[in-house]
């Protein structure tokens, strides 16, 4: 059985894998949900234009953990674009496997480096 992940887990600063649709200087940043606290909610922070300083909490995207489709794959409401975590310090979404995806920003205190996730 895979290790289903926390959401303090997956809490932290992303930068783009290097994949064409989600270059290095893309970023975003995984933080505590203002409004539902707890593990199954989380806020997804993107970049602006994927590249600029993160949003502000204002801007930020509601994910709820989709149990129903998979351990580790948390969607927006209503269930749109899914991600999945294949790690607790690497993403991708659900819907493609081009290779697109995120890792943790070493560089900002994040466990996680900047290898290739699994593709």
């Amino acid at each position: 059985m895979a290790e289903i992940f926390t959401a303090d887990q997956v809490y932290g600063d992303y930068v783009g894998n290097g994949c064409c649709c989600s270059p290095a200087c893309c970023k975003l940043k995984m933080s505590p949900s203002p409004c539902m606290p707890g593990n199954d909610c989380i806020c997804l922070q993107p970049g602006i234009f994927g590249c600029g300083p993160i949003c502000p909490v204002i801007c930020s995207l509601p994910y709820y953990r989709a149990s129903c489709c998979g351990p580790n794959v948390w969607c927006m409401i209503p269930c749109e674009s899914p991600q999945k975590f294949t790690t607790a310090d690497a993403m991708e979404p659900c819907c493609c496997g081009c290779g697109v995806g995120y890792v943790k920003d070493k560089g900002a205190g994040g466990p996680g480096g900047q290898e290739e996730m699994e593709r």
